[in-house]
Parts: structure tokens; sequence; C-alpha cells
């Protein structure tokens, strides 16, 4: 019986080990990856959508009457 109880509080051990380096590779990843895509757009390398600003001056211009 003890044999079979340390045999499982050993895989248990084992398990949460993996759990734990697998989360903090995890968190790892994730924030090089935030670090990565925050870097990209302080130099404006992500500038791939228009803003709402200029979508809306756009909408206006259509909305605009025509003055002749």
């Amino acid at each position: 019986m003890m044999t079979r109880l340390k045999c499982f509080a050993s895989r248990l051990a084992k398990m949460l080990q993996f759990k734990s380096i697998s989360q903090l590779r995890v968190k790892e990843a994730v924030s090089q990856n935030m670090a990565e895509r925050i870097e990209m757009a302080d130099r404006h390398l992500l500038d791939i959508m228009r803003s709402r600003l200029v979508e809306q001056e756009v909408l206006d211009l259509i909305d605009e009457p025509e003055t002749r």
C-alpha cells in the first residue's frame, strides 16, 4: 500500500512540476510576444488599421452637402 502511495505521490509531483514549467513557458512566450508587439507599435510598424478618427472624417465628408 505504501509503495502505491509513494508512486502516486511521485507521479503527482512530476505532473505538478510539469504543469508549473508549462505555465511558466506560456507566460514567458506571451510576455515576449506582447513586448515585440509593443515595440513594433512604438516604431509605427503596426499602422495597418485606419484610425477611427480618419474613418469618421471620411464619413463626414461623404455626408456633407455639395456646395455649388
